[in-house]
């Protein structure tokens, strides 16, 4: 049962890779849409009903995709920071996350409430949303605007 799941996830690995490396300035959109197919999951996992097993288990291996979004996230970080302390700091908290993440993801797996398990969906399905949402508001995008706009407002104070 878990070779299909590492598969897809194999294959979510090279496409993002494929991806990103061939079209610039994509990794924000790229770690969105992961994470978008991994809530889907999720939702599948979650809110199908138990007899439909295989729907659920594709749901499951929808989940995996997430793979990709821990590397591409470093590579943001690492292109997008200017300075040796900043970089190692926010490289730091990024594995810092990662392994809380991992350390405390089983913890809401309840026995008692197989197969569903349903206060385990919540964290995760938050958490993908909360990183859609940090991956667009932290864009090169939006860092660029805001970045323009505060030194139009220091430049013209000054006058």
């Amino acid at each position: 049962m878990g070779l299909p799941a590492s598969g897809f996830q194999l294959v979510t690995v090279i496409l993002s890779a494929v991806l990103t490396s061939a079209i610039r300035k994509s990794r924000i959109i790229m770690l969105v849409c992961i994470f978008l197919v991994a809530v889907t999951g999720i939702l599948m996992v979650k809110l199908l009903p138990t007899h439909e097993k295989i729907s659920r288990l594709a749901g499951f291996w929808l989940v995996t995709a997430v793979a990709p979004a821990f590397p591409l996230m470093l590579s943001l970080a690492a292109s997008n920071i200017a300075g040796f302390t900043k970089k190692s700091t926010v490289m730091a908290l990024i594995f810092l996350g990662y392994c809380a993440g991992n350390l405390s993801g089983p913890q809401f797996f309840i026995s008692a409430e197989a197969p569903n398990y349903h206060v385990c969906t919540f964290p995760f399905y938050s958490e993908s949303n909360l990183e859609s949402i940090a991956d667009i508001l932290l864009s090169d995008r939006l860092y660029y605007n805001l970045g323009l706009l505060c030194n139009y407002h220091r430049f013209t104070s000054r006058v």
